[in-house]
């Protein structure tokens, strides 16, 4: 791939994406930002400016955290510079919120709660909402967005578990049981029991985590 760069006198050159990193890295920056890695060069790069004692921060396009791992090792990067490099990785979705001039309250079916997986016996409590829409949110029941996040930190079981080239959903169990991670899926509940945002949306935005804990856990781990 190439990248083009103007020059004072109208011309223009073309570099390389692979000199131009390595221009980067020659500079001896403390932090490397990248857009987004989608080939196998860049993910090459990024791994080699970490070795060399550069904190980097990249993109992925991926389901969720564990993904990121699993899509560097299909992009042939070796598994070792993988477990040695990777500290953590944060997932993220934007949720719409429920608009606040006509937010009403909403008792959701055992469908619903069954999609979720969710005990109906431990929502008995909480008030959940949605927009039935006005004209402040153009009759939609939503104004606004809210983040949800994944936070997936390093540790020696999973770095192990890539490094023997498991499959994703032996690296799944292994990071839920060995990590305090909370899913999207879960911090999205967690905010439609508070009433940002609606039921529907944590089940349309967020993808199906591998286990899903209690309400009551995820209230403490929430907190």
């Amino acid at each position: 791939s190439i990248s083009l760069a103007p020059v004072a006198d109208g011309s223009i050159w073309v570099i390389s994406v692979e000199t131009t990193l390595r221009e980067i890295v020659r500079q001896d920056p403390d932090i490397v930002v990248l857009g987004e890695i989608r080939d196998t060069t860049t993910a090459k790069f990024a791994v080699q400016a970490a070795l060399t004692g550069h904190k980097v921060y990249c993109t992925f396009h991926t389901e969720d955290s564990v993904a990121a791992l699993i899509r560097l090792m299909n992009m042939q990067i070796e598994t070792y510079l993988i477990a040695s490099t990777v500290l953590s990785i944060l997932a993220q979705r934007l949720l719409r919120r429920i608009c606040t001039d006509c937010a009403v309250p909403h008792v959701p079916t055992l469908d619903e709660l069954q999609v979720l997986g969710v005990d109906p016996a431990e929502i008995r409590q909480f008030e959940i909402k949605r927009g039935k829409g006005c004209t402040e949110c153009n009759y939609t029941g939503y104004r606004g967005r809210v983040a949800v996040f994944e936070s997936l930190v390093m540790n020696d079981a999973i770095r192990d578990a890539i490094a023997q080239r498991q499959p994703a959903s032996a690296i799944r169990e292994i990071t839920y049981a060995t990590t305090d991670i909370l899913s999207m899926r879960e911090d999205a509940l967690a905010k439609a029991l508070t009433g940002v945002t609606s039921l529907d949306e944590v089940r349309r935005q967020t993808p199906v985590p591998h286990r899903m804990r209690s309400i009551a856990q995820i209230q403490r781990m929430t907190r």
